[in-house]
């Protein structure tokens, strides 16, 4: 489980980091917790890592708290964020993000480890991986670090959470082992995790990462159907 506290208060600092992890060792959860002080420095982790909790001070010196987490909101859908503050002021913006909790400073024992039962309450079942042949071996990828694959000639590009995977192999075996109510064909040589879609308007689809699609006029109907009800889903979940 990976946790990230981004603070910059030392002696909230030495508070939290106590109650966090008092709180893995009592659920029995392994954890690997990384401490941010500025928002460059989350910014930074945020390149090679997609935390799962995270415990986010609001009234941070260079940004708001909350900035900081829509854009880990806009990284990844399933990520718990937790807000800490000393004033109720922004309780109602932070929820916008999808806030799993918002915590009075100095956090209680009991509310830190109330958080860790949540998250493990709602924590997905166990992930799933596809197969993918390159020449004589064949690389295991989780399904959930998938952002979008795409073929260019005989070459297919899986792009994931930690960089891309190339591969001669056909897009249609790589769509067969994927989650239909997750993954979506936009066009031809195109499917992409609806959680990575940022906007679906008119003909076109937006990824989170700014690329821009046409979308097939054969199946737009049947794909907007598809990504609506994947967002409602989503809704639901939290």
């Amino acid at each position: 489980m990976k946790v990230l506290l981004c603070e910059d208060n030392s002696a909230d600092i030495k508070k939290a980091r106590e109650q966090i992890e008092a709180a893995a060792e009592a659920c029995r959860e392994e954890m690997a917790l990384e401490i941010c002080e500025t928002a460059e420095a989350c910014r930074a982790y945020l390149k090679g890592e997609v935390p799962d909790l995270v415990f986010m001070d609001i009234f941070m010196a260079e940004i708001s708290g909350v900035v900081l987490a829509r854009e880990i909101r806009d990284l990844s859908a399933d990520a718990q964020i937790v807000f800490l503050t000393s004033s109720n002021e922004f309780a109602a913006e932070s929820y916008e993000v999808g806030a799993m909790d918002y915590i009075l400073k100095p956090p209680a024992q009991s509310q830190v480890k109330k958080v860790f039962e949540n998250y493990m309450k709602t924590r997905k079942s166990p992930s799933r991986y596809i197969l993918v042949k390159r020449g004589r071996d064949e690389v295991k990828i989780e399904e959930a670090g998938i952002l979008y694959v795409r073929t260019t000639g005989n070459e297919t590009s899986i792009y994931t959470k930690t960089g891309v995977i190339r591969a001669y192999y056909p897009l249609r075996e790589i769509e067969k082992q994927l989650d239909d109510h997750c993954f979506l064909r936009i066009r031809k040589g195109l499917v992409t995790n609806m959680g990575y879609i940022k906007t679906m308007e008119g003909d076109y689809c937006v990824l989170k990462n700014g690329e821009e699609y046409a979308i097939s006029r054969k199946n737009k109907a049947e794909n907007r159907k598809k990504f609506y009800a994947y967002q409602f889903s989503q809704i639901e979940r939290r």
